[in-house]
């Protein structure tokens, strides 16, 4: 039979048992994107990450020659109007797919987004999780590119609030369009 013990506080283990438990449900390949879609999260939560994943492009760019940087310097951030989060996601894919062509070269693996049921909501949720595997995974990629280069300095722990999805694309696009230059440069050396 089992015994009251009154001096644990099973309290205190609340929390952290929430989180492992969400932790073990994410890390299953089962595990969906639309079942992510009410956690909560925001597009200033998603804009977060993108701030630090842009961060990490531009330091894995600090590899490369002047002009190389300059190039990516030069390009400019587009403004729109309206963006969903679907139109995000979509570009997160784009941008997935450049830094899948990037890690080719170096022989690393392909990466793969969580899947979204073709009727399924998109939410900041949705794209906060696949944008969530892509900053962890740039970070290998990194890591791989520059073993020298401390990767936990590129992980942004100040949320960025008032962020729209309009926000989100922009920073997207931008990061889609750095991870180009230094694809075409990459591709220029061999």
């Amino acid at each position: 039979s089992l015994k009251y013990i009154p001096s644990l506080n099973f309290k205190m283990y609340a929390i952290p048992m929430k989180r492992f438990l969400l932790f073990l449900f994410l890390s299953t390949p089962q595990a969906y994107a639309e079942n992510f879609a009410e956690y909560g999260f925001t597009p200033s939560h998603v804009y977060t990450i993108w701030s630090s994943i842009h961060t990490s492009i531009l330091k894995l760019s600090e590899k490369y020659p002047s002009d190389v940087q300059n190039e990516i310097k030069n390009i400019k951030i587009k403004t729109y109007k309206n963006k969903i989060p679907a139109e995000v996601l979509n570009e997160t894919n784009i941008f997935t797919g450049k830094l899948n062509s990037y890690r080719q070269l170096y022989n690393l693996p392909e990466i793969a987004l969580n899947k979204i049921h073709k009727d399924a909501l998109v939410t900041p949720s949705v794209v906060y999780i696949n944008s969530g595997r892509l900053q962890d995974e740039l970070a290998n990629t990194i890591k791989t590119v520059n073993p020298a280069q401390e990767i936990s300095t590129l992980y942004h722990s100040e949320f960025i609030p008032g962020k729209q999805p309009r926000d989100v694309y922009s920073l997207v696009e931008l990061a889609t369009e750095v991870i180009k230059v230094l694809i075409k440069y990459e591709k220029s050396q061999k």
